[in-house]
């Protein structure tokens, strides 16, 4: 949401996985703007494989309701294609598509953003091929750094549960 407020984002181009993809439409549906959603395959089997999943965090209700108050919900394919990682990066070149045609039809600057820990992933498809993909076209990529944040809040979280002063010792 910081960053969202720090770039002026009013409209968001993603997909709708549980997790970054989520929190980052609910966010840019907070600040007002307009959440553009494409979807790699049909909704039952996206559900399944990328929302659902998670025990906890109530991902199915949330991507629900993003479905519902978004600009647009788009489906890329009827199918997962044959290979599902092909799907997801035949979704991202497609969002890439769709944020840089209306960034040039507004006239205004395109900022691609993204949650990574850094890591290589899941492959093709995945949040580092995306990243590639937007470095090769000479995008510069918003990065917010995942591990990094993590441990910054795992270090609050432990400096906050610890007392203020040691233990006596017997």
């Amino acid at each position: 949401r910081e960053r969202l407020i720090a770039l002026n984002c009013g409209i968001g181009y993603s997909s709708l996985a549980c997790g970054a993809d989520i929190l980052f439409q609910e966010a840019v549906l907070e600040l007002g703007g307009e959440a553009h959603v494409v979807l790699p395959y049909n909704r039952k089997n996206f559900i399944e494989d990328s929302v659902g999943y998670p025990p906890d965090g109530n991902w199915e209700e949330r991507f629900d309701r993003i479905c519902h108050e978004a600009t647009e919900v788009q489906t890329a394919s009827l199918q997962k294609m044959m290979g599902g990682s092909m799907s997801f990066e035949y979704t991202n070149l497609l969002l890439h598509g769709l944020a840089s045609i209306r960034s040039e039809q507004l006239q205004t600057r395109l900022a691609p953003l993204a949650v990574w820990d850094g890591g290589r992933g899941d492959g093709v498809g995945g949040t580092a091929s995306s990243i590639e993909h937007w470095w090769f076209c000479g995008r510069h990529v918003e990065l917010i750094h995942l591990r990094a944040m993590l441990e910054q809040v795992m270090e609050t979280h432990v400096m906050a549960s610890l007392p203020d002063e040691p233990p006596a010792t017997p």
